[in-house]
């Protein structure tokens, strides 16, 4: 399936070290698991500033159909994750939505899992790998993750504008299928351990279909 994906939004991070995340353009979590842990920028790279996560909202409105993408520029160990969120229906917490981790350390023993989680943000709503799918993550490499469609939609993971996978959405989770929400990235894992770069979003449309705004916004 061919998308058109345009840029609505993006952060290249380069401006003094800033925590937290600029609030012009970034949501700080108020409540629940990464209440009050903003990303942060250190030497023109963002990276969490807790080792058990950190978390910020894209604060413009994007689209429901909608993608985010980042760089990778350190993944260092193996408890570092690093998170692309799209559909996150809350603004003042993680969740329901859906997220693309990559889990290091870069090389050829990275990987990656598609999970959706929890209107609470505390579990795991639906996963649809039963463990983690094996990936080579180079420095440098850009990760894009995109959610198109409703009931009979999917998600899509590209790597360097490649796309290496997608499946229909679930309705298995309590939250069912995730209609819309803000997108918004994740860090987690040893402090100074990883970082990314370069972050963009925007909506996702097929030619000659129009995209549609709907925040969903206050669930």
């Amino acid at each position: 399936m061919a998308f058109v994906f345009t840029q609505l939004g993006a952060d290249n991070f380069n401006r003094p070290d800033e925590n937290p995340l600029d609030p012009t353009n970034w949501l700080t979590m108020s409540s629940g698991q990464y209440a009050g842990s903003s990303m942060q920028i250190v030497s023109n790279q963002c990276t969490e500033t807790d080792a058990f996560g950190s978390m910020n909202l894209w604060s413009g409105a994007i689209p429901a159909d909608q993608y985010c993408e980042f760089k990778v520029t350190q993944l260092t160990m193996l408890s570092d994750f690093i998170t692309l969120l799209v559909r996150n229906t809350h603004d003042d917490h993680f969740g329901a939505a859906y997220e693309f981790d990559i889990s290091g350390p870069s090389g050829p023993t990275a990987s990656y899992d598609v999970a959706q989680i929890s209107s609470d943000g505390t579990i795991v709503d639906y996963d649809w790998y039963p463990s983690n799918v094996p990936i080579t993550v180079n420095i440098g490499d850009v990760f894009r993750f995109a959610v198109f469609g409703q009931g009979s939609g999917s998600w899509y993971v590209y790597q360097n504008g490649v796309l290496i996978d997608t499946k229909p959405l679930s309705d298995s989770g309590a939250a069912g299928i995730i209609s819309s929400g803000r997108t918004g990235i994740q860090g987690q894992g040893g402090l100074g351990t990883n970082a990314i770069d370069n972050f963009a979003t925007g909506s996702v449309t097929q030619p000659g279909i129009s995209p549609f705004f709907g925040m969903g916004l206050g669930f």
